[in-house]
């Protein structure tokens, strides 16, 4: 419905092309032109995916060493803050300046804004066992490592992957933004080139790719946030069931 308002909208006001396009425009766009787009979602995504991956092991490990060192948390914590406050884009042109404009300065990018999440859920899984549940484990004199993979490490996995669900869309404005600032390939790069060139449906052509790209890296995270914790959705179900919703 929506679209068939924007289409008679648009040719009712008679409304230039290269300010707002009919969907028909954008449509016909696609089917002309739309192989010209597969290269660059492509590496999109790669570089989304890279700098994602990269920022979950390493903030995975780095949430750790934070848990189990008083020390080491004192020390890197709060250059982790000032890392997270500063403006990613900010950083751009020197990483670009550093590491040219390949696949390389990007990933750093997606990883460095998608990394901070994933250290702060993943801290809170590990912190926030029950103390019932820890007490028994030191009774039963229990090592540090059984500690971690009985009690902490499960507790923490599904916080984990709701850090992994906010870092993999943050991970794709990361690359999206490293695009603007300087690239020869990929959908910012596209936008970027499109608004110069005055082509509004390569414009909006590319926004609705990138659109459906953050969707289905969204829930491809809930998938695999299922597959992994299975016994999470059961009880979800168990509540929804006795809420009378199933």
């Amino acid at each position: 419905m929506m679209i068939v308002v924007w289409e008679g909208m648009v040719r009712l006001a008679k409304i230039p092309e290269f300010i707002f396009p009919a969907p028909s425009r954008i449509v016909d766009f696609y089917v002309k032109f739309g192989y010209t787009l597969t290269e660059d979602t492509a590496a999109t995504l790669m570089e989304t995916v890279l700098g994602f991956l990269l920022a979950a092991v390493l903030g995975v490990v780095f949430a750790v060493l934070l848990v189990y060192s008083a020390l080491l948390y004192d020390i890197l914590y709060p250059p982790l803050i000032v890392l997270q406050v500063t403006p990613k884009i900010a950083i751009a042109p020197l990483l670009l300046l550093w590491f040219g404009y390949g696949l390389l300065p990007k990933v750093v990018i997606g990883f460095f804004i998608s990394f901070f999440p994933i250290v702060v859920t993943t801290v809170h899984g590990l912190t926030s066992v029950e103390p019932e549940m820890l007490d028994l484990l030191h009774s039963l004199r229990a090592s540090k490592r059984k500690i971690f993979l009985k009690a902490r490490l499960p507790h923490a996995v599904p916080y984990m992957f709701s850090g992994f669900q906010i870092a993999m869309t943050l991970s794709l404005i990361g690359a999206i933004v490293a695009e603007f600032v300087g690239a020869e390939l990929g959908l910012g790069f596209k936008i970027v080139y499109s608004q110069y060139s005055a082509n509004t449906p390569m414009l909006f052509a590319a926004l609705g790719l990138l659109a459906v790209a953050g969707l289905v890296l969204f829930y491809l995270m809930l998938f695999l946030e299922r597959l992994c914790t299975p016994w999470r959705a059961l009880k979800q179900e168990k509540e929804f069931a006795a809420q009378g919703f199933l």
